[in-house]
């Protein structure tokens, strides 16, 4: 017999449990609620199944005595619980069933220590068929393990709680421990800081200080450095990471999270970099800092702990950001400084030209792809003209040994110019609003050529560079410090010139690889502030940044929040041709985002190819992401459909992007890539004002080679609130649950190497004359992330015109797109006929073959469910709506209740 089983709690996996409210005078109270979804074939739908959990919870003697806690089956109509949104594939051939039970109670102390981890496990049998009689066990029909409770106290005990009670200190440490007011709930924080980081000689001065063991952690996540410029996500058990590291979450076996953050500060007075690193005799966390300055100066690393990853995270980041504010307070040179920032640039669809021709660039291949996507119907707003435009010298060797030798284009490819270019480009692709060109921070991968306009224009320093790095082969030549002002000036004034709009700044991360102490100190930060206010004064903050994940970056970025937010490459590149490399992308981008969303800045998950077998995994990721969304297709060939998909038509004409407000994240912070309990990844996003019943966008992709089962509760959705009832939806499978609380669960089924979006809507209930009516705006059914589409939605109850008893509802949903437009009902009435219905947009009446219901069936209380699609888009066309000046439109939907 085939099947598969999995349950929440899931397996394989910790889980926090917390303490229930505690009534006065009584013990604290634990209860975990199990629910656990058994999917057998389609032939065993009659067959009546037992379930158990089996379970450690009230060993007394030893943690190897286990108990069954049997689970009760739900039938599809008695619980809120059972719904299923399934891939059609899994649906045709697999029958479901839940089942539920409660475990109540906490952990027994052992041998007097006090106990606070539960393990657990599922296990399942046919009763009828005595072939299948023997209980079959969660591992044997899958590659789980145990699942693991963690029991947590009660709450954090402010006043008592020491840095000691959370992490092993050495007894001799050098290291200033201060306790720090928290901003975030339920957290404690510390600062600790190294006084003695000596100043540097001829090259930089390194000092270790070990931070010690953090106490009874269990499962660890870090993000790390590969080479300078990226972070990519690590995770383990018992050893630390290998290489340096940014940040570290450790989870306990008490449920508390510890979180240690190296503060870097590199300022025109301090220039000092802090990472973590494991220590390889006892096997701790040790802060290492370099110091760049010929001054001393101090190392810092703040520890935060808290009842959930989410607040430990945010408690460290509020207080690095304090700190790296009070280190040089933000200015902005410049008294033509342009306040017009305009942050809806990456609303519009991108395309960036790397990928689909690399350094063959011309005018012609750029203008065939513009045309032939709008001939489709998609409209790019952004175009992005990357690596291998300029002028450089050695054309015939690696581009990473060539230097930027003028502002001007290649003569050869553009011979004449760039302005010529931008012009011809714009006149035969209208629908461009801003034209990007890419450059590197120090002009290009190798610095400045040795000939040419830059070089006789401008003062400049030979740099020593290390021989792993990926560029220049030992050396390079770059504009020195008291001239990198009236570089960026120049340039961007000569781009300006030309009709360029935007950059892309690239290669960020090269003076991190700078041998010696005065080139690090000197140079890093004259370029990075010159840098960030030329792209203010410039280009009203549309720029992009890129291999910029190093300390001076980031906490640059992390106080820098005067100006808009900037666009802020993520991760690594989107790699067409390395098989291996897309799943990882997604997974590593999601864990990156963590720390990312506390910047000032818009994650960037990089562009990524439509006709792709990868293609619909990027897509759906980026339109998480909250980020931008740029494609990169060879000329001629894109998915027409997945654009579709990602993208919609403004009132205006125009093709935008939906982009979550909340940016998208991974919610599995101790999940491995390589995990082999691992099972769906998710990607937790949301749109809307928190407290105000916004949407939550949960991504959930199966990399594996096999069908995977998973159960989510409505609560792992990010956003969701106590206050409101929730309807869940699919996209790809365009399946809707019935109503949710944050405590209910649904199912998810995907096949193999496939993905699917799911988004919470809340409900919004009205009084009628005979009992209430619910309602849910979807926004567009036809795009990924058409929530985002919704920028109001109101409700009322109105009397007929007759004056009889009866009454109409009427729904207002004001839109920023035009697509499949969803309502979801649910009220005593009848799902009503066509004819029934009343839609307008703009106050003009949409003709009724525009409009659909679709009946979803009976809910509690003998209520009807029902949803109504609306093809706005075929409305707008056929009605001739003008928009007036307006860039979004009215929906009104009347339905008899």
């Amino acid at each position: 017999m085939l099947a598969q089983i999995a349950c929440d709690p899931p397996l394989g996996q910790p889980s926090t449990i917390r303490a229930l409210q505690r009534d006065s005078g009584k013990d604290v109270q634990y209860r975990v609620t199990f629910n656990a979804l058994l999917v057998t074939t389609e032939s065993s739908r009659s067959q009546p199944f037992e379930v158990q959990i089996w379970h450690n919870l009230y060993s007394e003697k030893s943690s190897d005595e286990w108990r069954p806690l049997p689970l009760s089956e739900r039938s599809a109509g008695s619980d809120r619980a059972v719904d299923n949104l399934f891939d059609s594939k899994l649906l045709q051939s697999r029958h479901a069933r839940w089942y539920r039970g409660y475990l109540c109670g906490k952990p027994n102390d052992l041998e007097g220590r006090a106990r606070t981890t539960v393990r657990f496990t599922i296990r399942f049998r046919s009763i009828d068929d005595s072939d299948s009689f023997s209980w079959k066990w969660a591992n044997e029909h899958g590659d789980s393990d145990d699942g693991i409770l963690l029991y947590q106290p009660e709450g954090l005990h402010i006043p008592l709680a020491t840095l000691k009670d959370f992490l092993e200190v050495p007894s001799a440490s050098q290291l200033r421990v201060l306790p720090r007011p928290s901003e975030t709930p339920y957290t404690l924080v510390w600062l600790l800081t190294a006084l003695d980081v000596p100043g540097a000689g001829r090259l930089p001065q390194y000092v270790k200080h070990e931070l010690g063991i953090v106490k009874n952690s269990i499962r660890w996540f870090a993000l790390v450095w590969t080479r300078t410029h990226w972070l990519i996500p690590q995770h383990g058990h018992s050893e630390l990471a290998e290489g340096e590291g940014l940040v570290y979450a450790l989870l306990r076996e008490d449920g508390l999270h510890v979180v240690v953050l190296a503060v870097s500060n590199i300022q025109a007075d301090e220039s000092i970099t802090s990472v973590l690193c494991r220590d390889h005799t006892r096997h701790s966390l040790e802060l290492v800092a370099r110091n760049d300055s010929p001054d001393s100066g101090k190392a810092r690393a703040v520890v935060s702990v808290g009842r959930s990853f989410e607040a430990a995270l945010a408690a460290s980041m509020y207080e690095a950001r304090k700190l790296v504010k009070s280190f040089s307070p933000p200015t902005i040179a410049g008294a033509d400084l342009n306040t017009a920032w305009y942050q809806d640039w990456l609303d519009g669809l991108g395309f960036c030209t790397w990928n689909s021709m690399q350094f063959d660039l011309s005018e012609e291949k750029i203008t065939r792809v513009l045309t032939s996507l709008g001939e489709s119907g998609v409209q790019v707003s952004n175009l992005i003209i990357d690596d291998g435009w300029q002028s450089l010298d050695k054309p015939r060797q690696s581009n990473f040994v060539q230097g930027w030798r003028s502002f001007e284009a290649d003569v050869k490819k553009f011979p004449e110019g760039l302005a010529k270019l931008a012009s011809d480009i714009r006149q035969h692709c209208p629908s461009l609003k801003h034209i990007a060109v890419w450059h590197a921070l120090l002009g290009y991968w190798a610095g400045i050529a040795k000939d040419g306009d830059i070089v006789k224009n401008f003062k400049t320093r030979k740099v020593a560079i290390n021989k792993d790095a990926i560029f220049a082969n030992g050396h390079m030549l770059v504009v020195d410090e008291d001239e990198v002002q009236r570089l960026y000036e120049e340039f961007c004034n000569f781009l300006l010139d030309a009709g360029i709009t935007a950059v892309k700044t690239d290669v960020q991360s090269a003076i991190e690889e700078f041998i010696y102490a005065k080139d690090r100190h000197e140079l890093g930060p004259a370029y990075q502030k010159v840098w960030q206010n030329a792209y203010l004064r410039f280009f009203s903050g549309r720029a992009i940044g890129c291999m910029a994940h190093t300390p001076n970056n980031l906490f640059s970025l992390l106080g820098f929040d005067y100006g808009p937010e900037l666009p802020f490459r993520n991760s690594d590149d989107f790699f067409p041709h390395e098989e291996s490399s897309h799943p990882w992308h997604i997974f590593c981008n999601a864990h990156n985002a963590l720390f990312t969303s506390f910047l000032n800045v818009i994650p960037d998950w990089d562009m990524f190819q439509t006709a792709h077998a990868w293609g619909s995994w990027h897509a759906a990721a980026r339109c998480l992401s909250g980020g931008p969304i740029f494609i990169t297709d060879v000329p001629g060939k894109f998915d027409s459909n997945l654009l579709q998909s990602v993208t919609a038509l403004s009132p205006s004409g125009n093709t935008v992007v939906l982009r979550p407000r909340c940016f998208g994240r991974t919610s599995h912070v101790y999940r491995a890539y390589d995990d082999d309990n691992g099972g769906m990844w998710r990607i937790v996003a949301y749109h809307g004002s928190a407290g105000r019943g916004g949407t939550s966008l949960m991504g959930v992709f199966n990399g594996r080679n096999r069908a995977l089962t998973e159960v989510v509760k409505v609560q792992d959705f990010m956003g969701t609130e106590d206050l409101y009832e929730y309807i869940v939806r699919s996209y790809r499978n365009a399946i809707t649950s019935d109503v949710k609380t944050v405590d209910s669960v649904v199912g998810i089924g995907l096949e193999a190497n496939s993905w699917d979006i799911l988004t919470a809507y809340p409900i919004s209930s009205i009084s009628t004359a005979s009992s209430k009516a619910d309602v849910a705006s979807l926004g567009l059914l036809d795009c990924m992330s058409g929530s985002v589409a919704l920028l109001s939605t109101s409700v009322e109850v109105r009397p007929l015109v007759d004056g009889g008893a009866s009454q109409r509802l009427r729904v207002t949903n004001v839109l920023k797109a035009l697509g499949a437009a969803g309502f979801w009902i649910r009220s005593m009435h009848a799902t009503p006929a066509i004819e029934e219905i009343l839609v307008t947009i703009d106050m003009h009446i949409v003709p009724a073959h525009c409009v659909c219901v679709e009946h979803l069936g009976d809910s509690a209380g003998g209520r009807q469910r029902y949803l109504v699609h609306i093809d706005t888009r075929k409305a707008w066309k056929e009605l001739s709506v003008s928009t007036t000046g307006r860039n979004e439109v009215q929906v009104d939907l009347w339905v008899p209740v």
